[in-house]
């Protein structure tokens, strides 16, 4: 039996917005936050010690370190989170719901190149604003959490469901005090996946396009991210800046002549990448790639929608051991195709490749199915909170 994620209704019988039925207080799930504080707390540990411990910061190139876990996680808990605030309630309709899903991107955007542009700067220990629009980063962790919440946010209001079980056959096909909880438990919330196959297909179909345009895409031999021998360039205070060898030629060889940093460098232009680089050793930067770039950002899309699969099959099944087993499947299934991929498809962060992604998300489910066996799934408390 299928399981819909039940959209509410936006007009009732008499084509008037129905009045909104009051909510039942949910369990606040304490397993998400418990994943969402152990991000933040990795996230820290990597800003002040990842320069000294090469395990712990980011991987130079293929492979995977602690840092490379936080941005996917970060994407995953978002995930969940919109199963649960994301939905078209009495009165409303989809296009104002993504309205103001989308004005919380924009304003996420913002604050991203406000604080990574960098617009806000400091020099000699005091803060200052920087107004360069010419030498502007555009993306950064916070612009891509936006965008793929944005992408994720349209899949999911405006990608039609199909037909489940219980609309194709009709209620009266159930067996008596059989609700849709009940139903679904019996099939371990597998019947989630039928009525969203098609915005499976969409957020399969922009991973594709990502993929495609990051290995696809060849830079020509005349680019110089190709050359021989490559350097790295740094903007100083007045905007000039000075190139020089840098610490790991091959990464930097890497980068520049990857696919992604070819069309972020024409997309987005060289001044407005994080790494920039010449191959004759002189200002200004002539090549580009950016970690968080446009063309990797569709990449990321699917550990996104993952995590609201998450919360949906939660929505749908409401009984933890039915939970547990189609998440624990469903993340030992990512990570052992990730790792299975990842010997032709190296894990790689800053390239998301399709391994990358897989075993991050699947990692990412594992985690969570573990601390909601911890916490969640014991008797429900008595000071319990609304759902968070």
């Amino acid at each position: 039996l299928a399981c819909p994620d039940g959209v509410a209704p936006a007009a009732g019988a008499a084509g008037r917005p129905a009045s909104a039925p009051a909510e039942p207080k949910r369990q606040r799930l304490v397993g998400l936050d418990m994943l969402r504080g152990l991000t933040m707390v990795v996230m820290l540990v990597v800003d002040y010690t990842g320069g000294c411990f090469p395990g712990i910061d980011h991987a130079p190139w293929d492979g995977v370190h602690l840092a490379d876990f936080v941005m996917p996680f970060f994407l995953w808990v978002s995930g969940v989170s919109m199963s649960i605030s994301l939905r078209v309630r009495p009165g409303q309709t989809r296009a104002s719901v993504f309205g103001t899903a989308m004005k919380r991107a924009i304003r996420l955007f913002l604050l991203g190149v406000f604080l990574q542009g960098p617009v806000l700067q400091v020099h000699e220990g005091l803060p200052i604003i920087n107004w360069d629009l010419g030498a502007l980063r555009w993306m950064g962790i916070l612009q891509r959490i936006a965008i793929v919440f944005a992408i994720v946010a349209a899949v999911q209001l405006f990608v039609p469901e199909l037909p489940s079980a219980r609309q194709r056959l009709g209620a009266a096909e159930l067996l008596p005090g059989r609700d849709r909880a009940t139903a679904c438990s019996r099939g371990f919330g597998v019947g989630v996946f039928r009525p969203a196959a098609a915005k499976w297909a969409a957020v399969l179909a922009v991973w594709a396009v990502g993929t495609v345009l990051t290995y696809g895409v060849r830079p020509p031999a005349s680019w110089p991210g190709c050359a021989a021998e490559v350097f790295t360039c740094t903007a100083g205070a007045e905007g000039a800046g000075t190139c020089a060898a840098p610490d790991d030629e091959a990464q930097l060889k890497s980068m520049g002549c990857s696919g992604p940093g070819f069309l972020d460098s024409w997309v987005m232009g060289v001044r407005h990448c994080y790494v920039q680089g010449s191959a004759s050793g002189v200002w200004p930067p002539v090549f580009a790639f950016d970690p968080e770039g446009l063309v990797t950002t569709l990449s990321a899309v699917p550990v996104m929608f993952l995590g609201l699969h998450v919360g949906r099959v939660y929505g749908a099944v409401k009984e933890p051991l039915p939970c547990l087993a189609h998440w624990t499947a469903l993340g030992a299934v990512a990570v052992a195709a990730g790792m299975a991929m990842s010997t032709w498809v190296p894990l790689n962060k800053r390239l998301w490749s399709p391994s990358y992604g897989l075993f991050t998300g699947g990692l990412a489910t594992l985690t969570y199915a573990a601390f909601f066996a911890a916490v969640d799934a014991a008797p429900q408390r008595p000071d319990s909170a609304a759902a968070g």
